[in-house]
């Protein structure tokens, strides 16, 4: 696939930014994981950037949300408007924590099926996201276990200072709901080797132990 690019404003294509993209394509393409679709090929052709990928058939999490209802354990496995971050909007300053903030965004919609911040507008919902408390999870999906409830909002704290240290802390905490991986019909067949289900079958083998950081 091509991938659309910003040129200098006398049409000149950025060198810098085509030499960032087939660094982080040949990073990518060192990757070996059931969660990561496998990178062929990168370059330019006639000024364009292209990418050659692993295409990974599967739905979007929207339309999964429009027709079933997401166990736990697999909304525990996943800059715009709707997910952006409270100090993205205030000020343009982001940093890891600005992502765990999303992630947070991501597993509440996840898990309740509705984006608790989206408004009618793109400035509506970057306002709900600087002034709309969050609202705890088990008030709208019953079965969530209370420390999940509290793990979401702690990453939707609207003080980047106050939501968690890094992405090792929230995974640590994240492992303990994905003990046990339920079957999903109709999206998950256990049965076939698709690059998701081995994913849920790797979790599904993490113990305890691992969860406590130990190989």
């Amino acid at each position: 696939m091509f991938i659309r690019v910003d040129r200098f404003p006398d049409g000149r294509p950025d060198k810098g930014l085509t030499r960032r993209f087939v660094r982080e394509c040949r990073v990518t393409a060192g990757l070996q994981h059931p969660g990561v679709p496998a990178v062929y090929d990168c370059g330019t052709r006639d000024d364009r950037l292209y990418l050659v990928m692993q295409r990974v058939e599967g739905v979007s999490v929207s339309t999964v949300l429009d027709e079933a209802e997401i166990p736990v354990a697999w909304a525990a496995v996943v800059g715009t408007p709707e997910y952006m971050a409270p100090e993205q909007v205030a000020d343009g300053t982001v940093g890891p924590r600005s992502d765990l903030y999303t992630l947070g965004v991501v597993l509440d919609e996840m898990l309740t099926g509705e984006n608790q911040f989206l408004g009618g507008t793109p400035l509506a919902s970057m306002d709900n996201h600087l002034e709309l408390p969050p609202r705890p999870l088990r008030r709208r999906r019953r079965d969530v276990p209370q420390d999940l409830e509290r793990l979401v909002l702690w990453l939707l704290d609207k003080n980047p200072e106050r939501r968690p240290a890094n992405a090792t802390v929230v995974f640590n905490r994240l492992i303990a709901f994905c003990q046990e991986i339920p079957s999903f019909p109709g999206y998950v067949v256990t049965s076939s080797p698709h690059a998701i289900r081995m994913y849920g079958k790797v979790l599904g083998m993490i113990d305890g132990s691992a969860a406590r950081g130990s190989r």
